[in-house]
């Protein structure tokens, strides 16, 4: 697959006793962490709302392709939904065994020995670190698990965080961007630049784990929950966010790695 700008979707019909076990190949022996799903993927904090927006995905584009057009209201209704999904998790390319009508078709993948290959079609342009262009919505942490859960498939885009103020230094500016993005998922960091001269909201679209740690031009600052359970920080400058692995994260991966 090579380097791809985004994570990938993959949508398996195999009928198979394990109808994700390509998913798990994938993400174990591709090199490409951009998968959904795969390994124990489903079992972090997003697990839950992408087997859902996995479903409904499926279930939609089986019957109308990714018409971004259609005609019935509810249909359009769901439409949203899918597509607030898709940016939110930064899905920018599908696999899929039939081509889905609507996308654009880039190139066809040899996945399995002997079967037909896979169709690669792109359906996001989303990035991973994204600087938002309005203050996200504060949320007590008394009232956090509802309003998260419901997010996703609610109407409104401005994110959630759980907070019981909004940083009172903290600005908008539409005009900041992020730049010299890199993640290394092994060692457990991202970095990046935003281009600001004050604190601006950055979602980072990578699970919420307590044992995330930021700095931003040399200083600890504040991780938040965000909707649905991703990551904000208010920062400007050179980022860094690193995890603190603890024994418990790599019998995870050793246990999946084994199963």
């Amino acid at each position: 697959l090579g380097e791809l700008d985004g994570r990938v979707l993959v949508l398996d019909y195999a009928s198979d006793k394990k109808p994700r076990l390509l998913q798990h190949h994938l993400a174990l022996n591709t090199g490409q962490a951009q998968w959904i799903q795969g390994l124990f993927i489903e079992s972090a904090p997003n697990g839950f709302y992408l087997s859902n927006f996995v479903r409904q995905f499926s279930a939609y584009v089986t019957s109308h392709g990714f018409d971004l057009k259609p005609k019935n209201p509810k249909d359009s209704a769901q439409l949203q939904q899918l597509q607030k999904a898709i940016h939110i998790y930064g899905i920018n390319y599908v696999l899929t065994p039939r081509a889905i009508k609507g996308l654009p078709l880039l190139r066809w993948v040899p996945l399995r020995s002997g079967k037909p290959p896979y169709a690669l079609q792109r359906i996001g342009a989303s990035a991973l670190v994204e600087v938002l262009g309005r203050q996200p919505v504060s949320v007590p942490p008394e009232k956090w698990q509802k309003a998260s859960a419901l997010w996703l498939n609610s109407p409104t885009r401005a994110v959630l965080i759980k907070n019981t103020q909004i940083l009172s230094t903290a600005s908008v500016n539409t005009s900041a961007n992020i730049s010299n993005l890199v993640t290394d998922w092994k060692d457990g960091t991202v970095r990046f630049s935003v281009a600001s001269t004050q604190p601006v909201p950055v979602l980072v679209k990578v699970a919420y784990f307590p044992r995330w740690r930021a700095i931003a031009d040399g200083k600890a600052i504040p991780i938040y929950p965000a909707s649905p359970a991703l990551m904000l920080v208010y920062a400007k400058g050179d980022v860094q966010l690193k995890y603190a692995w603890a024994w418990c994260d790599y019998l995870g991966v050793a246990l999946s790695v084994g199963s």
